[in-house]
């Protein structure tokens, strides 16, 4: 028998969205750092962390939405 509630599956969906956020981070990260200090950053480093801030964007949504937080690896204020 399946116990889990709506709000324990989204809550389980806004994390996997944090997880994925932190992984859109850190593909920018690593790509960032291939690029010397002097050169632009390509734009796939803005496209991956403005993945991210829109991935963070929606998990905030509906955990606002059904009145829970799920912790994320990141402070609030890179969540967009």
């Amino acid at each position: 028998m399946n116990t889990t509630t709506p709000n324990d599956m989204l809550a389980q969906l806004c994390r996997q969205l944090h997880d994925l956020a932190k992984a859109e981070e850190n593909a920018a990260s690593h790509e960032a750092a291939r690029v010397p200090y002097w050169s632009a950053c390509p734009p796939s480093v803005t496209a991956h962390r403005e993945a991210a801030r829109s991935l963070r964007a929606t998990a905030h949504s509906v955990e606002a939405r059904i009145g829970i937080y799920v912790p994320s690896a990141f402070p609030a204020q890179l969540a967009g």
